[in-house]
Formats: C-alpha cells, structure tokens, sequence
C-alpha cells in the first residue's frame, strides 16, 4: 500500500478523535452562556452533517513504516497536478483559494490551508479604515500607531480586542467555506510574550498599550489574547484546523512559554520557520543549538502530536518562497541541506504522518520528494550518540539515521551490512562529514533494541519533568519541614532543558533531614544513574556533613551507596560511600551552576566498584570488595540525605537510570 493511500485510508478513522477532542476541549474552555450556545449550534451542525470534519491524516497502527508528510506553500499559480503529485499540506492566500475545490475533489487526503496574518493589518487593504475605525491598531505610549520598521504598510493589530477576534474570525470563516478549504493557517499567532509580538517595529523597546488597561502591556496579558484569539477563530469555523506559527526555532521555545499557548488553546498544528537554519542568516547552527530543535520535536512528540495535532518545520533556505535565491552556509549543497533537516527531524520522529516538512519552492525538486518515498521502517528506539563521536543515530527496522552536527569529521564504524539512498553499499563504516545526514538501508541487518543509548545498554528509567509532575516516580520522601516539587521557568527554576525541573530543599533543624524522589528498578547487581544537579543553596558544608543527592538502596529501602558531596578537613567536595568508606574528589561544585553527575556502582570483588563521575570525568572512586552486597532495587534522587542543621536546596533535571555508563 502506497503512502497516499495509507493517508486515504485513515483520514476517516482520524474524524472520531476530532469530534471527541474539540468537544473535550471547548467544554474546558467555556466561561459563559454565550460560548456554551455557540458549541451547541456547532455540534449541532456537525450532527446534521453540515459541517465536515476535518483530520490530519496519518498511517494506522499497521503500518510498517513511519511516514513524512510533504507541505508547500503556493505564491504563483503552479498546475493542480504539480500541487496534487509533490504535496500532502498545501498552504495559499485567499486569491488563489478558487484552485481549492479542484484539488480537494482530486485528492481527498490533501489538507489545503488559507493563509491569514493575525498580527498586522497593512495600510493598502481594504480594511485599514476598519481597523482605524475600532481602534484595532496597536499605540506605543505617546500615542502613535505601531507599525513595521521593514516594511511601513504594517501596521500592528491589537489581538486582545474581542471585536477584531471576532472581525477576523468571520472573515477567515467566509473564505474558508467559500472555497471548501481545510482550515487556516494564522501567521503569527504563537506568541508569548508582548515583546516578540512587537519585533521588528517602532516600539519593540517601548512596549505597546493594552487598550482594556491603559497599560503597557504585560507578557501574561497578550500570552492570554492570543489564546483567546485562537480559540474564538476555532470556535467560528468549527472541525476546520487551526495551524499557528510563531515558535521559531527549539532553543527559543524552552526559554519561553509558548507550551503555555499550545497546550491550553484549540490550536491543531505549529509551524516553526527557523527549525534547521535562520532564513536571513544562513549559517548552521551549533551542535547544541541544533540539538535542543531535535528536543523540541521530541517534545512536540510527547505532548503535542499524541493529542492528533501536526507539525510543520520550515526549511525553505534552498528556494525561499520570496524568490530571493538561494540561502545556504558556504561550501553546502541543497542535497547536503536536505537530508540533513530530514534525518535530524527522523531523530525525534514517532507519530507517523504528523510532521509536514516544508522545503519551500525547492520541494518540487527530484531529490527532497526522493526523501518521502524511503521506507524507513518504524524506529525501534529513541537516538543516542555513537561512542567517541558527536553523531546522532537512530535505529528503525528497516534503516539506520546518522546525523552529525558539528565541524569535525567522524568515521562510524556499522554494524552490519547498509546500503545508501544512491545505492552504495557499505559493510564496514561510513565517513560522516561536517553538517551532513544519511538514511542508510539495512540489508540482511536486524535493528539493536533500546533507545537513547547503544545498543549494549538499554535505558531503564529517564525523566525530565516535562509532565510537570513526580508521576514516572514511585514515591515522594520527605521528612517534617522539607520540599520536594516540579517547578519551572516562568516561576524563575533555572531549568537544564525544556520548561520543568524538580527542587528539594531540607529547613536545617536539628534532626536528619530528607528530601528525595524515589524510583523502583529491577534487582541489578550493577547500575549506573546519572542526573542534572545544581546546588541552589547549602555550600559549603560543615567539617564532615554530607549532602548526597543520589543514593542506591536494596528491597528492604536500605542504603548501599551515597553519592554528592561532603565536607573533608579542608572543604565540600564531590564524594560517595560505601559502609564507613569515603572516597573525596580533590575539588567540589560551585552554587547556581549545572553539573552532569553520573554514580556507579557494581557488585564485585575486584576493581572500582562505586564511581562518581562529574561532566563526563572520574572525581573520586572505591574499590572494596562488594560481592556480598545485596542487589540494587531502587534509585532515590534529590536530597535523600543531609545532616541536622543544615539547610540546603538542589534542582535536579534530566534523570536517566540504567545497566550501563550513560
């Protein structure tokens, strides 16, 4: 069965959850009769059948390979079949919305999309003088009209007033059942805080006021209009989609509170314009900038695709869609460009038919529509990084994804026999170059198993907080007077990555205090967890008190190694300990600093047999005879020990528990 046809077959199966969605979510939503009235003449509609519902089609459970959508944004006047052969997502403006009804008859499972600037109104329109009429135009504080430094015909719209929702809600509605579109597509819809909204413009330092406070206004007060903006266009066209762009790119999203807009309004789908690469500044991004784009679809992944909405990353850096040639770093190819953005997003990839890349004028080229057509297979894990290098590898059934991010050129060596998309095959390893991905072919090769690590160690147990809770943990342990919580960025935590963290904090009285999360593993004679700490407050210790933030404990919750830091004759230290044994680092951390902290320990009688290793180094070990130890069978992280009187707070991030070193 062909990909198309796959998307043919499931659109229907895709309308159920729809329907049960919306609904969920406007009952959450509704705040008065008015909006209570409106559902119900919305449902209503939808049971008579005078609204059609429309879904994100998407491979069923079946299927055996994972599917990338293609999405392409029309600024001419290319044929329907040109349309129709080398798009699954077809995005226009209003003028040509009369092409609509000829494609979606020709292939139903096209989403076709209206294209809407929610952010500005321009000078020329027809509906300026409405919006000078209603005060629907943005003032700086000395009452002047905000309007773009770039391009002066723009004029900022103030998207909390009730009455412009309202005004371009119908007329997206209008055009929409007009000319039979799918949904629309609001540019500039996603943003968070007041100031973004105002880039590029003659107050982006001033700020702008709210008209409803006379204030300037604040990041909560436009987080909120926006929310309510989309939801008030959702509302008005009812099962059409509502896709909004504004996060940019994956380092800008976990510094800000666009999940906030994502996951609290009727929103479908989000379109993110520098996901590979700035369009104005065509340089690559560093490997850890692009790394937290990879996260930012992973996370997109979890928490935004599961609910059936779409996402659709931006790389139109070959052929921009304003005609302005050509955008790329020195030396790179558009085929280098290419597969590159295609591997990086099959690193985070799960929901299949999801994804919609956008390639810009360049997806009607032979080699990116080459790309949808691999049969990739369904990945059998999440990516991880080959030992003694900087490349990014993902197992699926049928292929192997390599990534490298960085400048430096790295030999990996393969595991099996691989055969390359021009249909080379390879059986030993495989040069990858500086800023280059491949999408290698197995050939008689079974995939490892596991994720997010070699194949020799299978993760265990791994945590972000990104749920914003204790809830992958078995229990929280506290004794009286001290915390445990997930916190997040925009209540000031300093968050290793994404928007969560978890902090414990111990009061210091005189008693013994405790303060931990708690996770059940199976009984291993070896294990290794490794976690994000940093030390908010409590440095330097007293002479000889400790502070462990991880400890290993049998099935009886007794202790079996500590790992942290404790206070020698001379100063707080990186430590761990066995019984009465304790082995100090020459050196310790510093407070409100970030440190990978990695314990081991292992059931031997010959060689280290507790580690502590501090980013990625050794900093204190023992070597005691442990084979009449009993085994691990729970990992306690946080603040599971620190002596009376001390008072003292850690943030812990990214936890991953397993059987060998992470």
């Amino acid at each position: 069965m062909s990909n198309q046809e796959r998307s043919k077959s499931s659109k229907e199966n895709h309308r159920k959850h729809f329907r049960s969605n919306r609904i969920l979510n406007r009952k959450v939503k509704l705040s008065n009769l008015l909006v209570k009235i409106t559902l119900a003449i919305i449902i209503a509609a939808i049971l008579l059948n005078s609204i059609g519902f429309i879904t994100v089609p998407s491979a069923s459970a079946a299927d055996s390979t994972l599917i990338m959508k293609r999405a392409f944004f029309e600024t001419s006047n290319h044929p329907d079949n040109v349309v129709i052969e080398n798009s699954d997502l077809y995005l226009t403006h209003y003028q040509v919305g009369f092409k609509i009804p000829s494609i979606e008859s020709s292939k139903s499972s096209q989403i076709t999309l209206l294209y809407r600037n929610v952010r500005v109104v321009y000078n020329y329109a027809q509906e300026f003088q409405t919006f000078l009429n209603n005060n629907w135009i943005l003032k700086d504080a000395y009452g002047n009209l905000i309007r773009s430094t770039g391009d002066p015909s723009q004029y900022i719209v103030d998207k909390g007033s009730p009455s412009y929702q309202q005004w371009v809600a119908s007329w997206i509605n209008n055009y929409v059942y007009q000319y039979g579109y799918d949904g629309v597509f609001l540019d500039c819809s996603v943003y968070p805080t007041a100031g973004e909204n105002l880039w590029g413009t003659n107050a982006y330092t001033t700020g702008a006021i709210n008209p409803r406070t006379g204030r300037i206004y604040t990041d909560e007060e436009h987080k909120q209009a926006e929310i309510a903006l989309i939801n008030r266009i959702k509302y008005t066209i009812g099962a059409k989609l509502v896709v909004g762009n504004g996060v940019y790119e994956g380092e800008r999203f976990f510094q800000r509170d666009y999940d906030d807009i994502l996951l609290n309004s009727m929103i479908d789908g989000v379109v993110s314009e520098g996901w590979l690469m700035t369009y104005d500044n065509p340089y690559w991004y560093s490997e850890d900038k692009w790394l937290e784009n990879v996260k930012f679809a992973s996370w997109l992944e979890t928490n935004f695709l599961s609910r059936g909405k779409i996402f659709i990353p931006a790389m139109q850096n070959v052929e921009p869609y304003d005609g302005g040639g050509t955008r790329l770093p020195s030396g790179a190819t558009a085929e280098q460009y290419a597969i590159y953005g295609f591997s990086s997003l099959l690193l985070a990839a799960t929901k299949s038919g999801s994804t919609y890349i956008n390639f810009g004028s360049y997806m009607l080229r032979e080699y990116p529509q080459s790309m949808f057509k691999i049969e990739l297979g369904v990945p059998t894990g999440n990516y991880y990084i080959i030992p003694g290098t900087h490349v990014y590898t993902r197992d699926f059934t049928k292929t192997k994804i390599l990534v490298n991010p960085t400048y430096t050129a790295y030999t990996v060596y393969l595991d099996g026999t691989y055969r390359t998309p021009e249909g080379q095959t390879l059986s030993s390893s495989i040069t990858m170059y500086p800023h280059t991905g491949s999408i290698l072919e197995r050939v008689n090769t079974q995939p490892p198993s596991g994720s997010e690590s070699p194949p020799s160690s299978a993760v265990t147990f791994s945590d972000s907080f990104e749920s914003g809770n204790f809830g992958k943990w078995n229990k929280l342990s506290t004794t009286s007077g001290e915390s445990a919580y997930v916190t997040r960025t925009s209540w000031g935590a300093p968050v290793y990555e994404g928007y969560y963290c978890a902090r414990f904090r111990t009061d210091g009285q005189y008693s013994i205090a405790r303060s931990y999360a708690y996770k059940e593993v199976p009984s291993t004679a070896t294990i290794y967890a490794c976690a994000k700490i940093n030390f908010d407050s409590g440095l330097s210790l007293i002479k000889w008190n400790a502070l462990w933030t991880i400890q290993f404990v049998d099935s009886s919750d007794s202790v079996i190694a500590s790992y942290g830091v404790k206070a020698d004759q001379g100063s707080t230290k990186w430590a761990c300990m066995y019984g009465s044994q304790t082995s100090f680092a020459s050196f310790g951390p510093q407070q409100n600093k970030w440190y990978t902290v990695e314990t081991m320990f292992t059931k031997s009688s010959y060689g280290d047999t507790l580690a502590i290793y501090v980013d990625g180094a050794k900093v204190a070990s023992l070597a005691v005879n442990t084979t009449g130890e009993h085994n691990v069978a729970g990992v306690r992280i946080g603040i599971p020990y620190n002596d009376a009187g001390c008072t003292s707070a850690i943030y812990a991030d990214s936890i991953i528990i397993d059987d060998g070193y992470i």
